[in-house]
């Protein structure tokens, strides 16, 4: 299990004064329907915090996180009824809620270093189903490891888990902290290494950085995404599930993956590995092709050879939305992932 809530960590940076009206501000500006354009946000940014963009007080990530946590608390209200409904339904009233933000069209160097880029709201919503039973009879421990605005997070305690988040920026983990989740303070891609040994998640509910290294080498490779990916899997319970969202170079069929899937599927076993149009993350900066992926801690994936186990993950349906019973306390894999 994970520290008690109370031993969460302190963040090194303090949101800004105004900053929770402003949130307060958008979350029922959404709330009514009304469509944000990036003029209103930036009117409403100078009444609440007290100066213009122009001023350096702030920038233009830090007004989008405020957008997005605002959006993320309406929808941690609302999802549980939303999981009830059609899922067809539930995707739409979250198309909707979508339609109403501005383009993030400007990005600082601190995003652009770190890939934050966060989940659209159906995506969440969909990997978070995937992720999560819909019955749960204690809450399982979910990790999510590059938590951004608690996209994905949010969802996760609402649909009843005890959830703990961690992130490199400081001013995320500071609204992370002001939605009172407990976040650590560690570089994921290194995270089974660097986490506190008692922090065994049942769930891992992941959209690492697709590629980059957040400035500890100066040039992007899918790899590094691999490795959130991989050393994720080793702090993960035996029995436990994973779904990341990535970038397309993670898919099956890329050349440049084949060995790191064939040592993943010896060990773990893969349930879907699927792309996603390039539309998806739109409106938060970025048309780049992603991968929704799905792997049990079961043991290895069935198949003779790696061109039957490929087939197989090809063919499979759907991951089912009822995550494997966990064992809580369970042996995990070896201490430290593969540093590729």
């Amino acid at each position: 299990m994970c520290p008690k809530e109370s031993d969460k960590q302190n963040t090194s940076f303090q949101l800004l004064p105004g900053t929770t009206e402003l949130i307060a501000n958008l979350r029922a500006t959404i709330n009514a329907a009304t469509p944000l354009t990036t003029s209103s946000l930036l009117a409403r940014a100078t009444h609440y915090l007290g100066s213009p963009i122009g001023s350096g007080n702030y920038d233009f990530r830090y007004l989008y996180d405020a957008l997005e946590v605002a959006l993320h608390q309406l929808i941690e209200e609302q999802v549980l009824t939303l999981r009830s409904l059609e899922p067809a339904v539930a995707l739409e009233h979250l198309d909707k809620l979508m339609a109403l933000l501005p383009t993030q069209r400007v990005r600082t160097e601190e995003q652009n270093q770190f890939q934050q880029f966060s989940s659209p709201a159906q995506l969440a919503f969909l990997a978070a189903c995937i992720a999560i039973p819909e019955h749960i009879d204690t809450a399982p421990i979910l990790l999510e490891p590059s938590a951004g605005t608690a996209a994905l997070a949010s969802i996760a305690r609402a649909f009843g888990c005890s959830v703990f988040t961690n992130d490199l920026s400081p001013i995320r983990r500071a609204f992370l902290t002001y939605l009172d989740f407990p976040v650590y303070n560690v570089d994921a891609e290194y995270l089974n290494d660097l986490l506190p040994e008692e922090c065994r998640p049942d769930i891992v509910l992941m959209n690492p950085p697709f590629s980059s290294t957040a400035g500890r080498l100066s040039t992007n490779h899918t790899e590094h995404g691999a490795q959130h990916l991989e050393s994720a899997l080793y702090r993960l319970n035996d029995n436990g599930r994973l779904v990341a969202i990535t970038g397309c170079g993670m898919a099956l069929n890329r050349a440049r993956m084949t060995e790191f899937w064939q040592h993943i599927a010896s060990r773990f076993q893969i349930r879907l590995n699927v792309s996603l149009p390039g539309s998806t993350f739109a409106k938060f900066g970025t048309a780049w092709e992603t991968q929704l992926i799905v792997i049990d801690k079961t043991g290895p994936t069935v198949g003779a050879t790696w061109g039957m186990t490929f087939a197989r993950v090809l063919r499979a349906p759907a991951a089912s939305s009822s995550a494997p019973r966990t064992r809580r306390g369970s042996r995990r894999g070896s201490r430290r992932g593969r540093h590729r």
